[in-house]
């Protein structure tokens, strides 16, 4: 179980956003401001083989099982005119396969 303080980040002025067309920071106060904080859960499996020599290993993880959509910063859409949530990964299967010599 992964639970952190959410990502520091610069507040966007959204009237400035509006009138430029692309997006414009409140340089004013930087990395004031925090999205909620990150969770997830995340669950692996490995199967080693060891010889004299060497040992190989494969794994599989699956991050985020639980599949929790972590904010992880807010962004100025010129297209819909509105600031939104850029949002963290879902389920995300790793492999993994390891020789050591």
């Amino acid at each position: 179980i992964i639970w952190r303080g959410g990502n520091r980040f610069t507040a966007i002025d959204r009237e400035a956003s509006l009138l430029s067309g692309y997006e414009v920071l409140k340089k004013d106060a930087p990395f004031r401001e925090k999205v909620q904080d990150y969770w997830r859960w995340d669950l692996s499996s490995r199967l080693s083989f060891n010889f004299p020599e060497w040992t190989f290993s494969f794994a599989i993880e699956i991050q985020n099982v639980t599949n929790r959509l972590n904010v992880n910063r807010y962004f100025f859409d010129p297209y819909t005119k509105e600031v939104r949530e850029a949002l963290m990964f879902g389920i995300m299967p790793v492999f993994n396969f390891k020789a050591e010599f």
